[in-house]
């Protein structure tokens, strides 16, 4: 996935939530909400591949039963 240029005026706080779990990741982006997730998605599928934790919303998608929103949009300059 080739990076985007990142639009702080856009950005916002969100979270994924495993709904078997509980377990919490809060983060937050200036890319959609989409965009961001298909790169935590990139991360889970190498997680799986080779066990390394890159970032630690693999931790919470482990499961595969999990769901993501926006907490609050929040932008800034």
């Amino acid at each position: 996935m080739p990076k985007s240029i990142l639009n702080y005026n856009q950005g916002k706080i969100y979270e994924i939530v495993c709904r078997t779990t509980g377990k919490r990741y809060i983060g937050s982006t200036g890319n959609s909400l989409k965009d961001r997730m298909l790169g935590h998605i990139q991360t889970f599928n190498h997680y799986k591949k080779t066990g390394k934790i890159l970032c630690c919303s693999v931790l919470v998608m482990e499961s595969g039963n999990y769901e993501y929103r926006v907490l609050q949009d929040y932008p800034c300059e």
